[in-house]
């Protein structure tokens, strides 16, 4: 009899410590896993909600990428403040490109228009008729926003094959 009551004591004592071992350890480590599985659902609803969120501002910064790309251009076509000096630049470089000699290039007192400021520019230069229309091509490709207010051609009767050109032109800048 008495190993039978030694085995029941020896079950009583497993089932006690199998019961103890789920009553401390497996319960509440069951318990934080519900927990966390219910936190994990929970975000992961925040997450679809914030792709969602996501997938409708995609295309709007796709269109502020392509307004940023226009108003670039628009300030590169019409800058703000009167800056002539690069404009003046480039000036130079399209009169040597196309071999045309520069008699005269001076900027005159700019004018305030009601939104904009618009600087006349004197030019005087001399070459064959071919390099003057070069020159007013490359002029015309120019970004910046530009008028020819007068443009006079003189042929000189000494050189049949020179030009001398004298043009007004006047650029435009926002005021700013």
């Amino acid at each position: 009899m008495k190993d039978w009551t030694e085995q029941v004591l020896t079950a009583a004592a497993t089932i006690g410590i199998v019961l103890l071992f789920v009553l401390a350890m497996h319960r509440p480590r069951q318990r934080a896993l519900q927990d966390l599985r219910g936190q994990t659902a929970a975000l992961e609803q925040k997450l679809t909600q914030a792709q969602q969120a996501c997938a409708v501002l995609m295309p709007l910064t796709r269109q502020v990428q392509g307004l940023r790309a226009c108003a670039g251009q628009f300030d590169e076509r019409l800058p703000q403040g009167a800056q002539a000096g690069p404009f003046l630049q480039q000036l130079a470089e399209h009169l040597r490109q196309s071999q045309l000699s520069s008699l005269e290039m001076r900027p005159a007192l700019p004018v305030d228009g009601p939104r904009y400021t618009e600087l006349p520019i004197k030019l005087g230069f001399e070459g064959t008729f071919p390099n003057i229309y070069s020159f007013l091509a490359q002029l015309e490709g120019l970004a910046r926003t530009k008028r020819i207010v007068e443009l006079n051609l003189t042929g000189n009767m000494a050189d049949t094959t020179s030009v001398r050109a004298d043009m007004l032109l006047s650029i435009f800048s926002t005021k700013g």
